[in-house]
């Protein structure tokens, strides 16, 4: 599972301290591409870092040599998210798991304020409150309805394992903009390089 794999790049981390993308592809038997993809995730959580390069005997690029981000050495707040968010969501029917998705968006988020009725000051508005929770969010105007485009996930760190994160997003989006949000694009590269996830705001 992609998740294992990037616990036990962590893991090499910790014992090696640095790694190549190759020498991971290596230890792990995992293509190489694959391996730069997971490197790619843990450098989006902040779990790990560029920490220098690797001159070769051979022409060609300098390997990028990785290590762990100062910041996963302090918290394990990651696997506690995750193990209380299954023990929330454990045994629950569709119905009742919906019910606790948009009720865990309400509690996360509750206060967030809502400054005005005007729909394209409200978009604004939106943009700033998800911006100062991280998200690096933007809205792009279409001739059927707005988009909002999210360029960081807060909770990259456990969507592999509860998915369902992306809905609390779409009910916190709802709640700003006063209109239901639909995801159309998880984490797709646009052309620049980046990752970001797509909300279609619908009409009520």
């Amino acid at each position: 599972m992609p998740h294992q794999t990037r616990q036990r790049i962590v893991h090499i981390l910790e014992q090696r301290e640095t790694a190549s993308a190759r020498e991971l592809s290596r230890l792990l038997n995992v293509t190489p591409s694959n391996i730069r993809h997971h490197l790619s995730v843990l450098i989006e959580q902040g779990s790990i870092k560029v920490a220098g390069y690797k001159t070769n005997q051979k022409r060609g690029r300098p390997a990028v040599i990785y290590t762990l981000a100062q910041s996963i050495l302090k918290d394990n707040l990651g696997h506690l998210s995750e193990v209380l968010l299954q023990k929330l969501l454990d045994g629950l029917s569709p119905e009742a798991q919906e019910d606790t998705l948009r009720w865990l968006a309400q509690r996360l988020f509750a206060g967030l304020p809502i400054l005005t009725h005007n729909p394209t000051q409200r978009l604004y508005s939106a943009i700033q409150v998800l911006n100062r929770m991280n998200y690096h969010a933007q809205w792009e105007a279409h001739a059927d309805t707005p988009r909002i485009m999210f360029g960081h996930c807060p909770y990259t760190a456990i969507l592999d394992t509860h998915p369902e994160m992306c809905q609390v997003d779409a009910y916190l989006v709802e709640h700003l903009i006063g209109n239901p949000a639909n995801l159309t694009a998880k984490r797709t590269l646009t052309p620049d390089g980046h990752r970001q996830c797509v909300f279609r705001i619908t009409k009520k």
